[in-house]
């Protein structure tokens, strides 16, 4: 399996992961990944849509490019020791007849999660400059958005990762083998990956801020009509990236729920 990196010689290209991965692992690898080349998410659909860019495939790709987060060669590494230590669980026997973590909390945890972030973002409307007040520079004017937009990442950051914490421990300490594969793949991925990922999502309010500026430039962003267009805007890409940063919870509970459909 090939990730971005550099392939052996030091040549840029991709790097081969361990070919001795699991194969449930080699598949949570792939959908831990923030966002594919070749199948873009909802978020960089919307950011290209945004940016009014052609959304044809080589458009997409771009700029998928520019915001997927990569494995590098030293990560591959990283990742080839978390393999070394998951090839002692592999084919290991059952810990015993313990029941496995319960599903349907974690199931309700995930909805209830869900619905109060979307409520949130629901909730959000650009705030209407007062026709009193001086007409502000374009930052200025752009400021009480990005504030807005802000806000609503951190609350994302704040509920989200304590649950998918819950979640891994839940399965590192299940009777399944495999369940603890997964819980100690998940962290080493989160620790590669959490840092870039915050700064990768930390720079989609700039393609609103582009957005923005095109229609104050046309004279609609203090409009209701021009706000009424941000604020939207606004909405669909906090809903895009709701849906990625729950991914790996989505995953982690999905491996869960087989689990259960394997043992009954």
């Amino acid at each position: 399996m090939w990730v971005n990196g550099a392939q052996p010689g030091g040549r840029p290209g991709r790097t081969r992961l361990p070919a001795g991965l699991p194969r449930f692992s080699a598949a949570w690898f792939l959908g831990s990944c923030l966002l594919t080349h070749s199948s873009p998410s909802a978020l960089v659909g919307l950011l290209a849509r945004t940016a009014r860019v052609d959304a044809g495939p080589a458009s997409r790709h771009d700029i998928a490019q520019r915001l997927a987060p990569w494995v590098d060669a030293f990560d591959a590494v990283t990742l080839h020791s978390v393999h070394q230590s998951l090839r002692a669980l592999d084919g290991a026997p059952e810990a015993g007849p313990q029941a496995a973590p319960p599903l349907r909390g974690f199931e309700d945890s995930l909805r209830r999660l869900r619905a109060s972030l979307e409520a949130g973002i629901a909730a959000i409307e650009p705030p209407t400059p007062s026709p009193a007040l001086p007409v502000l520079g374009a930052d200025a004017a752009f400021a009480p958005l990005r504030r807005l937009y802000l806000h609503q990442q951190r609350l994302m950051e704040a509920k989200i990762a304590p649950l998918r914490v819950q979640l891994r421990s839940a399965l590192a300490g299940a009777a399944s083998p495999r369940l603890r594969q997964l819980a100690t793949l998940d962290a080493a991925l989160e620790q590669m990956l959490h840092a870039r990922e915050q700064k990768l999502l930390a720079g989609v309010p700039a393609w609103l801020q582009a957005r923005f500026a095109t229609l104050r430039a046309e004279g609609a962003a203090g409009s209701p009509d021009g706000l009424a267009a941000i604020g939207r805007e606004m909405r669909q890409l906090l809903l895009a990236e709701l849906d990625l940063r729950l991914q790996p919870v989505r995953g982690l509970l999905g491996a869960l729920a087989q689990h259960h459909k394997e043992v009954e």
